[in-house]
């Protein structure tokens, strides 16, 4: 049996940023010179696959790829790395627009922006959710907030429809949240 290496046909492979910082969106792009470089976008809306959402314990550097220990599941908490590094919590969405990424992007975070603004996204798609549907979501802007000693900016975001699946977003494995569940919410207030 060969190894399952391949991309999926309808996967850019690219990721986008959410710069807390400013409240504005990053994309990868494929650049003139053939190598890939972080474009800035106007978000607009977009398909996120909250069904198959992960979370777990991020290490986010720059100049470094991500690492990631991920939860069993959003009810079931994995151990925090004790390796003496900076690891936070944080998430990984898939999410699709062919008109803003030409096909899916991942999006993974774990600052304390993004990280309020998925747990407000996912507490609505939690009231709305149902069999085979995603929510076609909205950025309305950025909320200027103070966290600790610092600030930040919380995306917000806004339900427009939820929609059938589209055939793009792997939905392959357990809904991340199960119709009618009553379990805590992995993203505390």
């Amino acid at each position: 049996m060969p190894l399952n290496l391949q991309n999926d046909e309808n996967t850019t492979g690219g990721y986008i940023k959410y710069m807390a910082s400013t409240g504005t969106w990053m994309k990868s792009e494929k650049m003139p010179d053939g190598n890939f470089g972080d474009v800035e976008f106007r978000f607009q809306q977009a398909v996120f696959d909250l069904a198959n959402i992960q979370t777990g314990w991020g290490l986010l550097q720059k100049g470094q790829a991500p690492e990631w220990v991920m939860d069993e599941s959003i009810s079931k908490r994995a151990l925090k790395p004790s390796d003496g590094r900076e690891w936070k919590r944080g998430f990984k969405v898939s999410i699709f627009s062919q008109e803003l990424f030409g096909g899916s992007v991942e999006w993974s975070a774990n600052g304390a922006g993004a990280n309020d603004g998925i747990g407000q996204l996912y507490r609505a798609y939690e009231e709305k959710v149902a069999e085979g549907k995603l929510p076609m979501v909205q950025f309305d802007g950025a909320l200027p907030v103070r966290k600790g000693m610092g600030s930040t900016n919380v995306p917000q975001f806004s339900i427009v429809e939820m929609v059938a699946a589209p055939a793009e977003l792997s939905q392959q494995g357990g809904l991340a949240v199960e119709v009618g569940t009553t379990e805590q919410d992995e993203f505390p207030e």
